[in-house]
């Protein structure tokens, strides 16, 4: 069964699923809704940041990856914006039939 996981990851190697999805449309809804959560916290903290989104598609390999990070709204001496090392991934990944399920699965 496909299923798109949103995962949310930060700057140690923590990765922490926060939903699975058969759609991804509604993945990327709610990895909106999370992103958007981890901005205002930045902006309530006094720390000023930008989302960026990366996409990543081959038809051939089914790999399907989309990316939110946040990088710092400020630019370094190099006119770039330094990652903050936040952010969250939308993902298709193939799973077993019988694999048990998770009650906190949404689909």
């Amino acid at each position: 069964m496909k299923l798109y996981h949103v995962r949310h990851f930060n700057n140690t190697n923590d990765v922490h699923t926060i939903s699975k999805h058969r759609s991804k449309q509604k993945a990327m809804i709610m990895a909106q809704k999370f992103i958007d959560n981890l901005e205002k916290r930045y902006q309530e903290q006094g720390r000023p940041v930008i989302v960026e989104r990366h996409s990543v598609q081959n038809k051939t390999t089914n790999l399907d990856i989309e990316m939110f990070s946040l990088c710092e709204a400020k630019t370094n001496f190099n006119g770039d914006h330094d990652p903050v090392g936040e952010g969250v991934s939308v993902s298709l990944l193939h799973e077993a039939y019988n694999k048990p399920q998770d009650p906190f699965d949404i689909y």
